[in-house]
């Protein structure tokens, strides 16, 4: 898996475009609140077109995926806020990680590439050809 940044799609104020390497294009970015010591991550992607409008799917929903993070205030004195967003960003393009270590199923819950890959694969199920 791979991404390119995009420069030449626009984007919301905070957000990045990047390519995937299968070719759809993800709005990516990162909030960051302050609770009590801790910092809350919140990482978001939704898929865009080349003019930086949302994408949506055949029932009109649009494709998104988010990762929220509480990075504790030893988690931030270890790491740095950086890499935990970086991190966090990382999860929601479907990406390997360096600091944080998700279970397969936050992996995938996280990942623009598990909703993607779910858009492809919605619809009507030929019963007879499964079986």
């Amino acid at each position: 898996m791979a991404y390119t940044k995009r420069e030449d799609v626009p984007a919301r104020p905070g957000e990045t475009v990047v390519e995937l390497d299968t070719g759809e294009l993800v709005a990516i970015g990162c909030t960051n609140t302050r609770t009590g010591s801790d910092l809350a991550l919140h990482a978001r992607g939704r898929v865009v077109d080349e003019t930086g409008e949302p994408v949506a799917d055949a029932a009109g929903r649009l494709i998104e995926s988010a990762h929220p993070h509480t990075a504790t205030s030893d988690a931030l004195a270890l790491h740095g806020v950086d890499a935990l967003v970086r991190d966090c960003l990382m999860l929601v393009l479907g990406e390997e990680t360096q600091v944080l270590a998700p279970s397969p199923a936050v992996r995938s819950a996280a990942s623009i590439r598990a909703a993607l890959e779910a858009v492809r694969n919605e619809g009507p199920v030929d019963a007879g050809a499964v079986l």
